[in-house]
């Protein structure tokens, strides 16, 4: 059974599983239908009887008959026209000793009543019992005569159990109906929305839907970029391991949404970003997911952008680099014209003189730069931070208390852009007063690349800023009022090809 089951096609499967529920449901419903159909016709057929019951005992003719003891054709007429009336299959008058005066079959007159269920109406009690009489077994109500306060007699009413079968089964054929109509409707819409979540599935087997979720789900997991899927509401639906692991994704609850982790996402013409998280820069890709030419969601593929700045600080700071060198040759070109001009001249006395001012001139940043650092990328920042900070603070200095060797580890050189970058900007943001004195000293001793900040002045919260941003390197901070050390240290490996 299982194996001719597993052979069917998704559409049969779903059809049978579809219809099989309708038919259940429908089949459940139909049966406590019944039963309540037949319960609710006792009942109102019950209060009907003992209505109708009530109503004779207080005719005239009625009560005239059982102090007579007599029955009489007025008295069958009437209960006649009752029982044609109101569709009961009889109306009998009993007396108080349980003799009928009426019945359908008039040789069961001045019988005894049958079924022995007649007693406490002649005490004086109404009710509705199910009894055996001589019509069979039949649904009958009892209502005592009185007269002056004296029970004469009682009025039966009934209907047999085959009227109320019938009863029954006029309401039984509607259900009916409704149930096989409910089932060739229930069929219909099986076998339509079976073929729609076909068309849904692309048409696919629940082997070919496999085979194509495990191929994605190996070229998902195993991309080195972090892969994040969403709705069109941005609500993250899905994401590999590098996005789970990197921003912290949690798809365990339905309320992660994209817009929580990037808020400034801003996408342009190539849909194409570039974002920050955790102080790290990422470059965002955005392409839309369109199904029936209705879109659905987006795909987001986030690439670390570490290696790319890495690249634009280090030719930056080269570019910086090759400017001083070309500044100091201009400078030192002007030099020699000024004493080319003055031998030409044979102006010795002012030569002497301008060749005394160049001796004793003291040096300037770039030049101890030029002398000192050797790596281009640190050069090239030392001589942008220098400027930056000397227009905001004048009393800047940058001392370089040994030679800079250059460095084939990029990882340390972006390390030391980012730390010395972060100060940066935060002396930037803080800065309210021009008569704070700014030391910087970089020095190579032991393997290690030492870049000690002296600060005197205040600068509102500035340790407390930095000792929380500043976590990725090897810090060392003393401070106190109007005083802040701050010392880093990083391995720093010398290129050994220029040694």
């Amino acid at each position: 059974m299982l194996k001719y089951w597993s052979k069917l096609r998704l559409l049969t499967k779903l059809s049978i599983m579809i219809l099989s529920v309708i038919i259940v449901t429908m089949g459940s419903f139909y049966l406590i239908n019944r039963q309540l159909n037949k319960e609710a016709v006792l009942k109102t057929e019950s209060t009907h009887l003992l209505d109708i019951a009530q109503a004779v005992s207080t005719q005239s003719i009625v009560k005239n008959s059982l102090l007579d003891d007599q029955s009489n054709p007025v008295l069958q007429e009437y209960t006649l026209s009752i029982r044609e009336q109101f569709n009961l299959d009889y109306v009998v008058i009993i007396t108080k000793d349980s003799i009928r005066l009426t019945h359908p079959d008039k040789a069961m007159i001045y019988e005894n009543f049958a079924g022995g269920d007649e007693l406490p109406a002649l005490a004086g009690e109404e009710y509705t019992s199910t009894g055996e009489g001589t019509l069979g077994r039949s649904l009958r109500s009892f209502v005592p005569v009185f007269d002056k306060q004296n029970i004469i007699g009682a009025v039966v009413a009934g209907k047999t159990n085959q009227s109320l079968d019938q009863i029954n089964q006029q309401f039984n054929r509607q259900i009916t109906l409704g149930f096989v109509a409910s089932i060739i409707i229930g069929l219909l819409l099986a076998t339509l929305v079976a073929y729609s979540i076909k068309l849904q599935l692309f048409n696919m087997e629940p082997n070919e839907i496999a085979q194509r979720f495990e191929e994605r789900n190996a070229m998902f997991e195993y991309s080195h970029d972090s892969v994040i899927v969403t709705n069109q509401n941005k609500q993250i639906t899905l994401a590999n391991n590098e996005a789970i692991q990197h921003f912290n994704i949690d798809l365990a609850h339905s309320t992660s949404y994209l817009d929580k982790i990037f808020p400034d996402i801003a996408v342009d013409e190539q849909n194409n970003s570039v974002l920050q998280f955790n102080n790290k820069d990422y470059i965002f890709s955005q392409t839309p997911i369109i199904v029936k030419e209705e879109l659905i969601g987006y795909i987001y593929i986030i690439r670390d952008a570490t290696e790319i700045y890495t690249l634009l600080n280090q030719l930056y700071s080269t570019s910086q680099y090759a400017y001083l060198l070309q500044a100091q040759a201009h400078d030192f070109l002007n030099k020699l014209h000024v004493i080319y001009g003055l031998t030409d001249l044979k102006d010795y006395t002012e030569l002497e003189s301008y060749l005394d001012s160049l001796i004793t001139q003291e040096d300037t940043l770039t030049v101890r730069i030029s002398m000192m650092v050797h790596n281009p990328i640190i050069a090239g920042k030392l001589i942008g931070l220098g400027r930056q900070l000397k227009t905001l603070y004048p009393n800047t200095t940058i001392n370089i208390l040994s030679e800079i060797p250059n460095t084939n580890n990029a990882q340390t050189n972006h390390l030391w852009m980012d730390t010395i970058k972060t100060i940066q900007d935060t002396l930037i943001q803080r800065h309210t007063q021009t008569d704070i004195s700014l030391d910087l000293e970089l020095n190579v001793r032991g393997g290690q690349l030492i870049t000690r900040l002296l600060i005197k002045g205040n600068i509102p919260s500035l340790h407390q800023y930095l000792e929380n941003n500043l976590q990725t390197v090897n810090m060392n901070m003393h401070h106190e009022d109007n005083y802040l050390s701050l010392t880093f240290t990083m391995d720093y490996e010398e290129n050994i090809d220029e040694v």
